[in-house]
């Protein structure tokens, strides 16, 4: 294992060919303005008129190393070897939303820029793009023009925008191309704010932007297990979701058995990301709130693993549970039975089947009885592979619905306690 940390800047990160690719299995782009680009434009803004008092508006020259700088947090990127055309190629591995927004906030920079003449607009466009000058590999795929490359489900809105069409996009909340205006109307104000100095100002943020903000990059090779870093990362005291880490366990462990990666995730866990959103809306779950899709994959593992597991211990349940079944399972019949299961909650949840009655899913909704659903969809999956009958469906579903109501009155409601009810009836 190899690993390199070193403190750099946008123009050390983005200078040159280079081509950093967000693997399929990440989260999509979530940053908002509230949380994120407001906070980082202040601190940008804040860090310009520093700059402009520290070099009397452009006049000095800016010692940059006894300048302020604004920190940035980590990125951490695993060497992926070379295109071929010869372009450098890392695969990010954690960091993807600050990458991104960078990318973002300096395309919009050098639009704005370019719309008043100002020299800096081709600087700042040589740290988002690529040119066929700089590398043969541009004329071989089109998202090599990009220095960034996003996850796959925001693949065509980054494209798009970073082309200059984001205003032909759709309406709606579309976090990349809002994050883009956002950042363009706010330099676009600042610039205007005081129009005869609008050259220093233009220089300023440059020099800010390129040099001024900092991030500590972690590199490792290709021999290094990026799950292990991933983990340490995220889910040993951090703020991924508990799915992220599955699909990412996932996208890791098919890699290493050979297969493809971005095929075995088109064809297993791509169906989460469809559905104009439908598994990322958060609900909530008891006392919880909680994705639809982290709802699912606590479920789905309390009904094979038929007993409680808790919220924060689905993610290190899924790993015992699943490299206890890989002996015996291939990783693709483990996936294929969760996109199963997955489109049968999907269905009683929107109630797309007849075979639940929507009086129950109506009063399990009112009373947020979470702890139906992993029996249910035990018994749902049951009825489809013909191992028990419709009678026996009616019958278990009135049994789990009586359970219930009495559990709420008297003791604490437990899926081993109501998966024994229903598998009395069978």
């Amino acid at each position: 294992m190899v690993i390199k940390t070193e403190i750099s800047t946008p123009d050390k990160l983005f200078s040159g060919a280079k081509h950093y690719e967000v693997p399929p299995y990440q989260r999509r782009y979530v940053w908002n303005c509230r949380d994120q680009w407001e906070l980082l434009w202040n601190d940008i803004s804040s860090l310009v008129e520093r700059y402009l008092k520290e070099t009397d508006h452009g006049r000095e020259k800016l010692d940059i190393e006894k300048s302020p700088t604004h920190f940035l947090s980590t990125i951490v990127l695993q060497a992926e070897g070379r295109s071929p055309g010869d372009m450098p190629i890392w695969r990010v591995i954690d960091g993807q939303q600050r990458i991104v927004t960078l990318q973002l906030l300096f395309d919009a920079a050098s639009r704005e820029y370019a719309k008043i003449k100002a020299e800096e607009s081709e600087d700042l466009q040589k740290l988002v793009s690529n040119s066929r000058r700089d590398s043969r590999a541009v004329a071989t795929k089109d998202e090599y023009q990009f220095k960034v490359w996003p996850t796959r489900r925001d693949q065509e809105v980054f494209s798009e925008v970073m082309k200059g069409n984001g205003e032909h996009l759709g309406g709606g909340e579309i976090l990349i191309r809002d994050a883009h205006k956002y950042f363009a109307d706010q330099i676009r104000e600042w610039l205007e704010a005081d129009q005869e100095k609008s050259r220093e100002r233009c220089k300023a943020l440059f020099e800010v932007l390129a040099y001024l903000l900092q991030l500590v990059v972690i590199t490792i090779d290709k021999d290094t297990n990026p799950q292990v870093i991933f983990e340490t990362l995220n889910a040993r005291g951090t703020r991924l979701s508990q799915s992220d880490l599955i699909k990412n366990w996932f996208s890791h462990f098919a890699q290493q058995k050979g297969m493809n990666e971005e095929r075995f995730h088109e064809e297993n866990l791509a169906y989460f990301e469809e559905d104009d959103g439908w598994w990322d809306t958060i609900v909530p779950q008891g006392r919880l709130r909680r994705s639809r899709i982290d709802q699912f994959f606590n479920y789905w593992l309390a009904m094979r693993m038929v007993r409680d597991v808790k919220s924060e211990d689905v993610f290190s349940d899924f790993q015992k549970h699943v490299e206890g079944r890989v002996s015996t399972d291939s990783i693709s019949v483990i996936a294929s039975d969760i996109r199963r299961i997955a489109t049968i909650y999907s269905d009683i949840e929107k109630q797309n089947t007849e075979k639940v009655s929507a009086s129950f899913v109506e009063r399990k909704n009112i009373l947020q009885a979470g702890v139906l659903m992993p029996p249910l969809l035990w018994l749902m999956d049951s009825l489809i592979e013909s191992r028990i009958t419709g009678n026996a469906m009616s019958r278990s579903l009135r049994a789990l619905e009586s359970f219930t109501f009495v559990g709420r009155f008297a003791v604490q409601t437990r899926w081993d306690s109501i998966a024994s009810c229903s598998r009395c009836l069978l």
